[in-house]
């Protein structure tokens, strides 16, 4: 399925423990934890062993979104960005429910994977934050959009991506974002209770509640990521535009010295 050292993989009995790797970045996605990410999530769809999928980051931070180092770094194989979207949905429409375990930061991509799963507990340490905008893109992305407003509301949708403030612990539990906030040393045991209730469910049974739960309480995941996309196309060729403005301005100025 993958052999990545940046995605862990611990098989206990119908229990996938899914384990973002790359504590010294906080977890974030460069293009090989990305690409092994999405085979995982690919290929243990078929897989009717794996009943209950929990996924965690190692070390202080769940996910801090897309390294940036793999935009920057010329010797840096470019990420194919669209393995994102495709993550968030397998994960979303894939028969196992998972349940994300939040210790840290979980920042733009990082918040993503979590608001796809299907249970989310957060260690008293957790926080998410929408910060695309940070990066002169639209605060919606990855399926923000889709997941975020039957979660919290619409009011509290909007001001987490149209702010990018950060969303902490104690917030998301009151706005029911994480199922329970539990002290940082005691977040794999409170995965390890929720994944034995879920696994007390007959395997038919569990797969056609998160099938039913997800025709019910939510809409088109696949339109929300297309909008989206789409939007951040305009948002980046408004900041070359602006970007490339700005360079026109210096040498003109420098032409007039």
């Amino acid at each position: 399925m993958t052999d990545s050292s940046e995605l862990l993989i611990e098989k206990r009995e119908g229990v996938d423990w899914v384990t973002l790797n790359r504590p010294q970045r906080r977890n974030a996605l460069n293009g090989g934890l990305l690409d092994a990410l999405h085979s995982y999530f690919e290929c243990v769809r078929r897989d009717e062993a794996v009943r209950v999928i929990v996924l965690r980051g190692s070390g202080t931070g769940f996910c801090s979104g897309v390294d940036a180092k793999d935009y920057t770094d010329p010797e840096t194989p470019p990420m194919e960005t669209w393995k994102l979207g495709d993550c968030v949905r397998l994960i979303h429409e894939g028969p196992q429910p998972v349940i994300a375990l939040i210790n840290g930061p979980a920042m733009g991509a990082g918040f993503a994977l979590a608001a796809a799963a299907d249970v989310r507990i957060a260690a008293a340490s957790a926080w998410m934050q929408a910060n695309f905008t940070h990066l002169g893109l639209g605060g919606a992305e990855l399926g923000l959009s889709y997941f975020l407003p039957p979660s919290l509301g619409h009011s509290v949708a909007r001001e987490l991506v149209m702010t990018a403030r950060r969303f902490p612990a104690d917030r998301a539990l009151a706005t029911g974002f994480v199922s329970e906030v539990v002290p940082d040393e005691a977040l794999d045991q409170a995965g390890t209770h929720m994944a034995a209730e879920m696994m007390a469910l007959t395997p038919i049974g569990l797969r056609t509640t998160k099938q039913t739960m997800n025709a019910a309480t939510l809409g088109n995941l696949e339109a929300a990521i297309e909008f989206e996309r789409r939007g951040q196309l305009l948002c980046a060729q408004g900041t070359l535009a602006t970007r490339f403005g700005e360079l026109a301005d210096q040498l003109s100025n420098r032409t007039k010295k």
